[in-house]
């Protein structure tokens, strides 16, 4: 019995130091230059413990051990590729997947007009929101330019009359910063023979959801008419009251974005 006893007991305290050895791994790093992209984006994956590899996939689906391993820069060259990594190491939990979206060009713009935007975030000059660099969650990051009003337009000159079948807006929330996603998007077009703007498209948006991390969006908004168009007005309503759980409740919220696209 007493034989027993201590066998049992020695099982269970290795059994214990086992499972208390078993660290999760720290995610890996994806290294590129922009969100945006005209023909491919390349994306270096870094991790630097021995013994450990890198999965990835292109599909949009968490990395298992059966996905294929990361041995040299991932090119992507499709329109919405998320391309998502996990490290994995025998002896180890894997670590937290880490992902990051892609966008290719769209139609090419010439010119944008907007509502002049806060004095400390004016962005990296007059092409920011069409410059295809971005994708950053500092909101200090010159690819951001920043608004503290309440309703703000963008006007689009594409470089020639074109079938317009959507629109992206890329934004930033970082709500400790108070900065929220818009209640809403319109997009316009202007009538050809009166000038007058014409509703296309609009998308109510949930800005009042708790997100508890720094996160980029794109927001997309699909025309059901597909019209040929030498511009495009959008209007973007921000959020005009912060909810009560947040610490600036009752107050306007802020609003950034980093690029506009037409495709």
């Amino acid at each position: 019995m007493k034989k027993i006893l201590f066998l049992c007991t020695f099982l269970c305290c290795n059994f214990a130091l086992y499972t208390q050895d078993l660290f999760q791994l720290a995610p890996p790093m994806l290294q590129y230059e922009s969100s945006f992209f005209e023909k491919k984006a390349m994306v270096t994956i870094k991790f630097a413990q021995k013994n450990t590899q890198i999965h990835y996939t292109t599909n949009g689906k968490t990395p298992t051990k059966n996905d294929p391993i990361y041995t040299r820069p991932v090119v992507v060259k499709n329109h919405l590729t998320t391309v998502k990594a996990k490290v994995f190491g025998e002896g180890y939990l894997p670590s937290e997947a880490v992902e990051v979206c892609f966008y290719k060009q769209g139609v090419a713009i010439t010119k944008v007009e907007h509502t002049k935007p806060h004095k400390n975030y004016l962005g990296s000059g007059e092409r920011t929101l069409i410059d295809q660099k971005g994708g950053d969650m500092g909101h200090s990051n010159p690819t951001w330019m920043g608004f503290l009003q309440d309703t703000l337009m963008f006007t689009l000159d594409l470089a020639k009359p074109q079938k317009v079948k959507s629109l992206m807006a890329h934004v930033l929330i970082s709500q400790p910063t108070w900065i929220f996603l818009p209640e809403k998007i319109e997009v316009y077009f202007p009538d050809p023979i009166t000038g007058t703007l014409k509703l296309m498209a609009t998308k109510a948006l949930d800005a009042t959801t708790k997100v508890p991390e720094n996160a980029t969006q794109a927001v997309v908004l699909d025309l059901d008419n597909h019209l040929k168009t030498k511009r495009v007005v959008v209007k973007i309503y921000t959020l005009t009251h912060i909810p009560e759980w947040h610490d600036g409740k009752g107050t306007l919220g802020w609003f950034f974005i980093d690029e506009l696209m037409v495709y």
